[in-house]
C-alpha cells in the first residue's frame, strides 16, 4: 500500500556545542607577547566543523556541514529489549543498545517501542555523555538517507529510478520471492544510496517516526466537523449513524475488508470473513481513519482494538462478530511508520522509498529492524 502524507519531523535530542568566543583584532588590546600569534601565522577564528560519529554517515546538502548522522546499516541489538507489549511504546526499561555493523544479519522481531527505546539508550559517542543519545529517524529523514538527496527529490530506490531485481534483498518487480531468509548487512553492494546508506530497500522492514501523534478527542471533533456521525458507545465501543460507517476506513495488518459494518443498534463491528485466514486467533489492533471517496479527511487516526478472535488447530473457527473498541491507553502516542519492504514481501511499487505503512501499532513484531540517527557535533571524532 502506498501512502502520501505530510510528515512533521521529530525533534532530535539537543546537543549543545561548547566553544569559546574568538574576538577580532579590534575587540581585545593585546599587550603580552604570549597572547599574540607568531609572525607570519594567522589566528583561526572559524567555528569548529560539525562531524558525525565514526560509525555513522553524514546527511545534508553537498559541501555543507552535515545536517544529520545516520547508521549506514540496519541495527544489531545487544542487551535486553524489554517488554514489547505496550501500545504506547513505553514498555519496560530497556538495557539494549544498537550498533551498525556490516556483514551480520540485523536484529528483527523488534517492536516500534523497543526500537525507539534502544536508540534512546545508545550514546551518540561512547564516553562523551554531553553529546546525548541517538533516536529513531523521522520518515522524511529515513527517506532522504535512502534516496541520496537532502530535501525534496532523490531517487525512487537507493540505486536509482529504474527497478533492478538483483540490486537489493527484495522480491522481484512483480512480487515473486527469491530469497529464503534475512541477509547479512551490506550483502548487496549496489543497494546503497548516494550518502552511503545500505539496505534501505529490502532485507528487513524498518521502523520510522511518522510525526503523527494520537489524539482521540481531536479525531472525534474532526469527525463531527466533517459530518461523520460517530461516537463512543458502551464499553468503549464505537456507534455510528446509518451510513456513517462508509466514511470510516480500517487500517490493520491481516485485514482484507477495510470498512467496518454497523449493527442494528449502530455498534461498529468486524465480521470474521474480513480477515486473512492465517490471521485469525490474534488479538488485533489497528487504526480507524476518516475518509471520503477513498481519501483520508484527517491524518489523526484513532486506535481501535478487536480483542478476541479464536481459531482451532484445523483452521479458523466460526466466531461471532467482534465490536470495534477504542484503545484509550494509546492516546498521545506517536504513530509508527514502517518503511522499505523486506526480502519476502513487496514489489516494485511497494518497495519505493516514499512508500510507508501505518498498519502496525507499537508492539507489532515481525521482520522489522531499524537504524538510529543523531545530531552532528562540533569538533573531531
Amino acid at each position: 500500500m502506498k501512502w502520501s502524507w505530510v510528515v512533521a519531523l521529530a525533534l532530535a535530542p539537543g546537543c549543545t556545542d561548547a566553544s569559546g568566543e574568538s574576538g577580532g583584532p579590534d575587540s581585545t588590546h593585546l599587550t603580552d607577547s604570549e597572547d599574540t600569534a607568531p609572525p607570519g601565522d594567522s589566528v583561526d577564528t572559524a567555528a569548529p566543523a560539525l562531524v558525525c560519529p565514526a560509525d555513522m554517515v553524514p546527511l545534508g546538502p553537498a559541501d555543507d556541514d552535515p545536517a544529520l548522522c545516520i547508521d549506514p546499516y540496519e541495527a544489531t541489538v545487544t542487551g535486553d529489549l524489554g517488554d514489547p507489549d505496550q501500545h504506547t511504546g513505553s514498555g519496560d526499561p530497556t538495557t539494549a543498545t544498537a550498533a551498525s555493523l556490516v556483514g551480520v544479519v540485523p536484529t528483527t522481531l523488534v517492536s516500534f517501542g523497543q526500537a525507539a527505546a534502544t536508540c534512546a539508550n545508545t550514546p551518540v559517542v561512547d564516553g562523551r555523555p554531553e553529546l546525548g543519545q541517538r533516536r529513531l529517524p523521522s520518515a522524511q529523514e529515513w527517506e532522504d538517507a535512502g534516496d541520496g538527496l537532502w530535501g525534496d527529490g532523490g531517487s525512487i530506490w537507493p540505486y536509482g529510478d529504474t527497478w533492478d531485481d538483483e540490486a537489493c534483498a527484495t522480491p522481484t518487480a512483480d512480487g515473486a520471492v527469491t530469497l529464503t531468509e534475512t541477509q547479512a548487512t551490506g550483502s548487496y553492494p549496489a543497494c546503497v544510496s548516494g550518502f552511503g546508506v545500505y539496505d534501505s530497500t529490502g532485507n528487513a522492514w524498518e521502523w520510522t517516526d511518522s510525526g503523527i501523534v494520537m489524539d482521540i478527542a481531536d479525531w472525534f471533533d474532526t469527525a463531527d466537523a466533517t459530518g461523520v456521525d460517530v461516537s463512543q458507545g458502551p464499553g468503549d465501543t464505537l456507534v455510528a449513524a446509518p451510513g456513517a460507517e462508509d466514511a470510516l476506513l480500517l487500517r490493520m495488518q491481516g485485514l482484507h475488508q477495510r470498512t467496518p459494518e454497523r449493527d442494528a443498534d449502530g455498534t461498529l463491528f468486524l465480521p470474521p470473513e474480513g480477515f486473512d485466514d492465517n490471521a485469525l486467533g490474534i488479538a488485533f489492533t489497528g487504526y480507524l481513519v476518516l475518509q471520503a471517496d477513498g481519501q483520508d479527511l484527517a491524518t489523526l487516526p484513532v486506535f481501535f482494538d478487536v480483542p478476541i478472535r479464536e481459531t482451532s488447530q484445523e483452521g479458523p473457527a466460526t466466531t461471532s462478530d467482534e465490536p470495534v473498541l477504542i484503545l484509550w491507553d494509546a492516546d498521545g502516542a506517536t504513530v509508527p511508520d514502517k518503511r522499505g519492504c523486506a526480502w519476502y514481501t513487496g514489489s516494485e511499487e511497494g518497495c519505493r522509498l516514499d512508500a510507508g505503512s501505518l498498519d502496525h501499532l507499537h508492539d507489532f513484531l515481525g521482520t522489522i529492524s531499524f537504524r538510529c540517527v543523531a545530531d552532528p557535533y562540533a569538533g573531531t571524532r
